[in-house]
């Protein structure tokens, strides 16, 4: 009996089932340890104007990126009996820049034709994953929206209390 060849025969294929492992092993670790994720928080709400109509007025919300991806903000609506109505976002320059969020960013978005006919507002927010590490173009823009899902948050805004409830 040749012991070297059966140890080599033997040794090979466990060497590489054991690198293999080893590997898939710490990939799964390192990706249980940095979680990728897309998340907003609303940070806080201000009346700007009212539109002449009862109850429907114009606001300020400040949103917060809280993911560990930089998102592309989608719609922004208001949920009601029986529908969701589009309310944002609007912005002051009208650039892309306003669309996009790093994580840790924040920005200010208009809200049009808010419906504060009851004192805690259902919004519904659409969050698009950015992958790329420059700012996306308005057609980039329109091409994620058109081609990926979105990740919606609901935030609820009690208007009584001047706070979000989570």
């Amino acid at each position: 009996m040749d012991f070297p060849r059966i140890t080599r025969a033997l040794f090979g294929p466990i060497l590489v089932l054991a690198v293999l492992v080893s590997v898939g092993y710490g990939a799964v670790m390192w990706e249980r340890s940095h979680p990728v994720y897309l998340a907003a928080r609303a940070l806080s709400m201000k009346f700007v104007s009212s539109q002449g109509t009862p109850n429907i007025s114009n606001w300020n919300m400040t949103l917060e990126n809280n993911g560990t991806m930089t998102a592309i903000l989608g719609q922004i609506c208001q949920r009601d009996s029986n529908s969701c109505n589009g309310v944002g976002p609007q912005f002051y320059d009208g650039t892309t820049s306003d669309l996009y969020l790093t994580p840790g960013q924040k920005t200010v978005l208009k809200l049009v034709a808010v419906n504060s006919t009851y004192s805690t507002w259902e919004l519904h927010l659409q969050l698009f994953p950015w992958v790329s590490n420059r700012p996306p173009s308005s057609q980039d823009i329109i091409n994620t929206m058109n081609n990926q899902s979105a990740e919606a948050e609901w935030l609820f805004y009690d208007s009584t209390s001047d706070s979000f409830v989570q």
